[in-house]
């Protein structure tokens, strides 16, 4: 997910009680947020153990890193055993694969790379349609065998991209390390990721909101109230490059090998976990607002969209999601 921070926290200041960490993992800022009984939890122990289990999520799902297990398994040419971690992810993001009509697809890692926002580095050019007819027969989730504790290509250069789950997976982890101590009140965002339980210090449900497209985290332009839910956006405004007036987005279409032609700019959706929100909303824009909409009215999905047409914005939002929106957009 590119992962950008695309959520604003809405929340006055803290009473005494509460308790807050921060620091930086996978690239991106992460925040924990908590307080009740279980606020008197040495800050810095939970720190050390949210560091720890962050450090190990990094080295299982990165492929930035030449040695974490995805970038050994991307090297494998027939795969092999793997963790449970890497099996879970791969697991569920198998299902949201079916739920999305094959447009989270992580088996992209080709096209990620060779259109520049890999591990490869940055492009200043399209590549040719040779480049990416070469790229998309590497890719594809039925040359990916799932088994009881394996991961097994028919094809020796399929690779995996995990970049539009693993945060929300992360936050999901934190999550369970925080139920396990016991909080019952908590916020917890990675990278724009986040996941919320409980009440705010002050006693009301914890608000989100919901950045401006171009506002650089200034401005929100609504905000909700999940209650005990994760909630993930994803955008196509901050990570691209530009080619002779063209727009070229990060978030790949994988029918097309190519960056998405959608003009969604933004999609959030809130879910029960943060991993199954973060594939939604990166679906979601390879999607375009009307099949989106459409998957998530089918599912129950609380989903918005902003979509770009003749220069003006329309926002969409499921009835799920409409439920929980506290206040309108102005100008919209």
């Amino acid at each position: 997910m590119r992962i950008w921070t695309l959520l604003l926290l809405l929340c006055p200041m803290a009473p005494l009680d509460a308790a807050e960490i921060r620091g930086n993992t996978m690239g991106s800022p992460y925040q924990v947020k908590w307080h009740g009984e279980a606020a008197a939890i040495d800050p810095e122990q939970l720190q050390h153990q949210v560091h720890q289990r962050l450090a190990q999520l990094n080295h299982t799902f990165s492929h930035f890193q030449p040695q974490s297990e995805l970038s050994r398994f991307n090297r494998s040419a027939q795969g092999g055993e793997v963790s449970t971690a890497l099996l879970e992810v791969v697991h569920r993001a198998n299902t949201l694969h079916q739920h999305t009509e094959g447009t989270l697809d992580i088996t992209v890692a080709p096209l990620v790379s060779l259109w520049g926002f890999g591990p490869d580095g940055a492009i200043t050019t399209p590549p040719s349609a040779k480049a990416i007819a070469e790229a998309r027969a590497k890719t594809g989730m039925e040359k990916l065998t799932l088994g009881p504790q394996r991961l097994e290509k028919s094809h020796p250069n399929l690779t995996l991209n995990l970049g539009a789950i693993a945060k929300g997976y992360a936050v999901d982890q934190l999550a369970e390390l925080l139920e396990a101590r016991g909080v019952p009140n908590y916020l917890i965002n990675v990278g724009g990721e986040m996941r919320l339980k409980g009440h705010n210090p002050q006693g009301n449900l914890w608000r989100i909101g919901i950045e401006q497209p171009g506002s650089k985290g200034q401005q929100s332009m609504l905000t909700v109230a999940p209650g005990d839910a994760a909630v993930a956006t994803s955008g196509d405004y901050r990570q691209y490059f530009r080619h002779q007036g063209k727009h070229y987005t990060h978030i790949i279409d994988p029918t097309l090998g190519a960056p998405i032609q959608s003009q969604v700019i933004s999609a959030t959706v809130i879910h029960p976990y943060c991993l199954e929100a973060d594939g939604y909303a990166t679906a979601a824009m390879v999607m375009g607002a009307e099949r989106a909409l459409a998957m998530a009215e089918h599912l129950g999905l609380a989903m918005m969209l902003i979509e770009v047409e003749d220069g003006q914005w329309q926002l969409h939002r499921s009835r799920a999601f409409k439920q929980l929106t506290s206040r309108d957009p102005p100008g919209l």
